[in-house]
């Protein structure tokens, strides 16, 4: 089905926000292969904020299931790499709520999974210091 003048603005601006989400991470990747960690999560939670954006400007844009579902995979690593657990967890709760294919259901089941057992290692050890 073609898209409406509404839901074309929508994937430009998705786009966009995309794009620049990718020329951050890529810095981000950079600097983390120099071991620079401080500098990298600053730039990848710098392109989590645009890939998040991106995803949710995909609401709006009911005829493209997969790239809606793939950005908000991107959104839920790039929070992950960030070390937003919560919020990666609620990206990809968010992308497999919108009946994604089968292929990137299973990358944020990944991304889920992954965060979930960062927050319970995160819980347990404050857990012990408290006791």
């Amino acid at each position: 089905s073609t898209m409406s003048e509404k839901e074309i603005e929508a994937f430009k601006k998705s786009d966009d926000f995309h794009n620049q989400a990718m020329d951050i991470s890529l810095l981000a990747d950079r600097a983390k292969s120099r071991k620079n960690m401080m500098e990298a999560k600053q730039l990848y939670e710098q392109a989590f904020e645009l890939e998040k954006q991106a995803a949710l400007e995909m609401n709006g844009v009911k005829t493209d299931k997969l790239w809606r579902a793939v950005l908000f995979r991107s959104a839920a690593w790039l929070a992950f790499h960030s070390e937003k657990y919560l919020e990666a967890i609620g990206l990809a709760h968010e992308g497999l709520s919108g009946n994604p294919p089968e292929m990137i259901e299973v990358e944020l089941y990944d991304v889920l999974e992954q965060a979930l057992a960062k927050m319970k290692s995160r819980h347990q050890q404050a857990m012990e210091l408290a006791a």
